[in-house]
């Protein structure tokens, strides 16, 4: 239980100071609004629940999850936008070395789509 708690206050203050430090408010592109069913939605902020992991790392306004550690975000860790960490296509897109499907790589998902999703998902 104590350690439960202490990983809340962690993560809550984690956000808090981050939020500080990680851009001004993100604004999507309008011709972006409707990409189709077929597409996760843009322009939300991750909520800040237990269903969603939270990124680890922030700088210059980019939201992401340091997969590895290192304190920069390299081409295969998903990422958010703004201080409010809001999902854009480049959350999800980007090139990337990592090992993906032919599917996954012929769309420029920067993992397999069926890591990706856990990335941030809490499934």
């Amino acid at each position: 239980m104590r350690i439960l708690l202490m990983a809340l206050l962690a993560s809550i203050s984690l956000t808090a100071t981050a939020n500080d430090d990680c851009g001004s408010p993100y604004v999507i592109d309008e011709n972006k609004a409707d990409m189709g069913p077929r597409h996760h939605p843009i322009g939300r902020p991750l909520p800040a629940t237990g269903a969603f992991h939270q990124p680890t790392g922030c700088l210059e306004g980019l939201w992401f999850y340091d997969r590895n550690g290192n304190g920069s975000p390299d081409a295969a860790e998903p990422r958010l936008f703004g201080a409010q960490r809001v999902v854009d296509c480049g959350s999800c897109h980007g090139e990337s070395p990592a090992t993906r499907s032919a599917a996954s790589a012929s769309v420029f998902l920067r993992l397999d789509a069926a890591t990706l999703c856990t990335v941030c998902h809490n499934l």
